[in-house]
């Protein structure tokens, strides 16, 4: 007759089991588990290295990036600049030449003291000889020799007046129209004030041609020059001589490619 074990009996052997189960575990733990753990620390702390060196990598090559960025936009602003300045620098010497033609010209048409010419009583070839050298065309000089002797003094300064007036309209106008086709590469303080005195400047012949078409005598009015031209290119003269130095050296000190 076999004997089964009693419930306590079981439950007594199955405890000891699991007591010396856990007792092995714990002694393995023990002995294994100190490598273990810091080997598995170990490698986290690599991955995390590996982590924050490729972030701080990107980190870096995204600042690159944007370094790079910077320069050629810097780059391109700089060339635009030169190449204003450089504009700018081949510009303003013949604004400046056309600017002294055309007030020039004005001023010598306007100025009360002119010296006119005398032909009333010369002979028919000294008068030939003398009307040879003026700009004079020859339908002006056929029409001058056929005019009475005390006549030919008025007729032949109202010639020359209207000689001079055209030359000096056309000098105003290669000014003016030189100072609209490259204003835009004029810094706008130093283009206005030569605006204004180009506007003088028209005003002054505006008033010549009125005084040539009623046929006044006597010396041309120049009230239009006398509101201030003298400040207004006086001004216009420093300050192209600033802008021209500035951008001289500007372009020393540019740096190179």
């Amino acid at each position: 007759m076999i004997l089964m074990p009693s419930v306590s009996a079981l439950i007594a052997q199955t405890g000891v089991s699991v007591i010396a189960s856990f007792a092995a575990a714990y002694a393995v733990l023990k002995i294994l588990g100190k490598g273990w753990i810091d080997s598995y620390f170990s490698k986290q702390i690599e991955q995390f290295k590996a982590d924050q060196a490729g972030a701080l990598e990107e980190q870096r090559r995204q600042i690159a990036l944007q370094l790079e960025h910077i320069k050629f936009d810097s780059s391109k602003l700089m060339d635009r600049a030169i190449k204003l300045h450089q504009q700018e620098f081949d510009i303003l010497p013949t604004l400046w030449d056309r600017i002294t033609h055309a007030i020039g010209a004005t001023l010598s048409l306007t100025n009360s003291f002119q010296l006119r010419p005398e032909i009333a009583h010369m002979g028919a070839g000294e008068l030939q000889d003398v009307i040879r050298h003026t700009p004079l065309t020859e339908w002006e000089r056929g029409k001058l020799v056929e005019l009475p002797a005390d006549e030919r003094n008025a007729a032949l300064w109202n010639m020359l007046s209207w000689h001079r007036f055209r030359s000096a309209t056309d000098d105003h106008s290669a000014f003016h129209n030189y100072l609209i086709s490259k204003g835009i590469f004029i810094e706008t303080v130093l283009r206005e004030e030569i605006l204004a005195l180009s506007n003088l400047n028209y005003d002054a012949l505006k008033e010549v041609r009125e005084k040539l078409e009623s046929g006044e005598s006597g010396s041309i009015a120049r009230r239009a020059l006398e509101k201030g031209w003298q400040a207004h290119f006086t001004s216009i003269q420093e300050q192209i001589r600033a802008r021209l130095l500035s951008t001289s050296l500007s372009e020393e000190a540019a740096p190179t490619a």
